[in-house]
């Protein structure tokens, strides 16, 4: 056991299995059960209503609320750019920057 962290590395094993078949589901668009038709070019993104919902109120009301969408969610102010990177950081808790601008778009992702 890592005294400093408190893991075991059995912890460790079982996170990096996670982390796998989140990547999986990220990379491969598995089992989507969402849309959303992003930027002012119309690009469909897919994704997984229950991982969107757990990072999102938000997201969470949009999906199992009152009024909640049942066709692909519109995002007009955000480029496709900036929305995957957070859709990457709903299912991994990573972003990999390409450049400041993806830098930029993802922040302001963040703060809506």
């Amino acid at each position: 056991m890592d005294s400093k962290k408190g893991y075991t590395s059995s912890d460790e094993y079982l996170s990096q299995k996670f982390e796998k078949r989140f990547l999986n589901l990220l990379d491969n668009n598995m089992d989507c059960d969402c849309e959303f038709d992003v930027g002012s070019q119309n690009i469909v993104i897919r994704g997984h209503k229950f991982l969107f919902s757990a990072a999102s109120e938000v997201f969470h009301a949009m999906f199992y609320g009152k009024f909640k969408e049942e066709e692909a969610v519109r995002v007009e102010d955000l480029d496709p750019e900036g929305f995957q990177g957070m859709r990457q950081f709903i299912y991994t808790g990573e972003v990999n920057f390409t450049s400041s601008i993806h830098l930029l778009s993802i922040y302001i992702a963040a703060r809506k």
